[in-house]
């Protein structure tokens, strides 16, 4: 049974107090330390460039901050931005929807995925990286390659995970509730989305990387703008500060968009939360 962790009064439970205090230092304890690595490595970097490894093959915090700051300040970084971010999010979108509802079917029919089962892992044993040049042959050297390649890349990692989630859902639970004359449509929307959706998030949140790899590696292979054009061009003059920067604006964009994943996961899955926090 569920500890009651509130007062009559309204007031926390004092051991859940103490738990919950506990747990804030413990996470202050581990940012600081997360803070002092972090810095530590960028101090170590900027010493060793020029005296241990040549600027050329790694430059330095100071002149990738600089890079950075220029492209933003002159604002010629945001036309870049704004094209990766077009094709993560329409590839991203297009891909997840589509693994989305094919995993529900072959979820629900389970013929047609023991039937298909060998050719879809052929076909993803096959990297979505390796069919960029294909796309750009087909599609030309516009958004839609970059877009299908994106699509291509996500669509496995969360049609799989969409396709276990399915799988897992407590068919004792599902016989039980259609005994009680519940509809197929209901069991569908209450209990089989319900059950997998945790499984789904965890796929957007693993496929969110591989959208930026093939955005990023689709500009490599063509086109004029893009963070994967801006490091390209970069590394072909040698310009190794301009490498990092796109890096750099990578890294910081993988996080931010994480992020925004992970508050949409709390948010449609609140009702979960509520229920684990009740259960403690």
């Amino acid at each position: 049974m569920a500890l009651d962790l509130w007062k009559e009064n309204g007031t926390i439970d004092p051991l859940q107090q103490k738990l919950k205090k506990k747990f804030f230092l413990r996470r202050i304890r581990i940012n600081v330390y997360r803070l002092l690595f972090g810095v530590s490595c960028l101090f170590l970097w900027e010493w060793a460039s020029g005296r241990w490894i040549k600027a050329l093959y790694i430059s330095s915090p100071t002149a990738v901050l600089k890079r950075f700051a220029e492209w933003y300040t002159t604002g010629f970084f945001f036309p870049h931005l704004s094209a990766t971010l077009t094709e993560m999010a329409l590839g991203f979108v297009i891909g997840g929807t589509l693994a989305i509802f094919v995993g529900f079917v072959f979820g629900v029919k389970k013929l047609w995925a023991d039937i298909l089962d060998p050719f879809l892992i052929a076909i993803w044993s096959v990297p979505g990286i390796i069919l960029g040049p294909l796309f750009i042959l087909y599609f030309g050297i516009g958004l839609t390659p970059k877009i299908i390649l994106v699509a291509t890349t996500v669509f496995f990692l969360i049609f799989f995970n969409t396709l276990t989630g399915i799988r897992e859902v407590n068919q004792e639970m599902v016989d039980s509730i259609r005994l009680m004359g519940a509809s197929r449509a209901f069991i569908f929307w209450k209990v089989m989305i319900p059950s997998a959706s945790t499984w789904i998030f965890a796929g957007l949140k693993n496929a969110l990387p591989f959208a930026m790899i093939g955005a990023v590696v689709g500009e490599m292979f063509s086109s004029t703008k893009g963070i994967g054009w801006l490091i390209e061009r970069a590394s072909g003059v040698l310009d190794t500060a301009g490498v990092f920067a796109g890096l750099l604006n990578l890294l910081i964009l993988g996080l931010l968009l994480n992020e925004g994943v992970v508050q949409l996961e709390t948010h449609v899955l609140r009702w979960k939360t509520k229920t684990l926090e009740v259960g403690l």
